[in-house]
């Protein structure tokens, strides 16, 4: 297992629905098919950089993400601490991400607007790497580990198959993971965040 194959990162990944003081690109969305670039609806862009073609801050580092359901028996503290000790220090798993009872509740006002669900998972391994053969000869190490696979028995539901996801990111808000070599999307300072909502 290399660790220079996988740097630590977290994004905030969103979309910012804004107008700016600027002029905006009057470029239309389009959709590319092929070779061919085809118009779906037209868009006045507040962020130029946001329009087709642009790359849209696409990140230089492939991420993959392991879902997965904790074991029944397990309590969230339990899984919570072994996770981010044995099994990280076992797997060299640099960036995780867990959703306690506490940030459930955390975003009820969220949920109770409606169109919004808490993901049915407990946990989220979160994986930078400079491509994906780099990725899986890390994964396949550690899936070929009898010590990190006897592992998983002390707090991941193995009745669920784990779901995955896997691609590039484009990261549309905030700063870049300098260390996986990423680039700033539109950063919180920029001036034209600061234009009036259209209506």
């Amino acid at each position: 297992m290399r660790v220079s194959d996988l740097l630590k990162g977290l994004l905030a990944i969103t979309t910012f629905a804004a107008s700016a003081s600027a002029a905006p690109s009057t470029e239309a969305s389009k959709r590319t098919s092929g070779n061919t670039t085809v118009e779906r609806f037209p868009h006045m862009y507040a962020f130029s950089e946001l329009a087709p073609g642009s790359g849209s801050f696409e990140q230089p580092y492939f991420r993959f993400l392991i879902l997965f359901r904790m074991k029944p028996n397990a309590t969230e503290e339990e899984v919570n601490e072994h996770w981010k000790t044995v099994h990280a220090d076992l797997t060299m798993t640099l960036d995780d991400f867990h959703q306690l009872k506490k940030h459930r509740e955390m975003i009820k006002p969220l949920l109770d607007m409606g169109g919004m669900a808490i993901a049915p998972y407990d946990g989220i391994a979160e994986f930078h790497a400079k491509n994906y053969a780099s990725f899986e000869r890390f994964l396949m190490d550690a899936f070929n580990d009898p010590a990190n696979t006897a592992d998983h028995q002390h707090f991941v539901d193995s009745s669920v198959p784990l779901q995955v996801m896997a691609g590039y990111d484009n990261l549309i808000f905030g700063g870049a993971v300098k260390t996986s070599g990423g680039v700033n999307g539109i950063l919180p300072l920029d001036e034209r965040l600061r234009g009036q909502k259209q209506g």
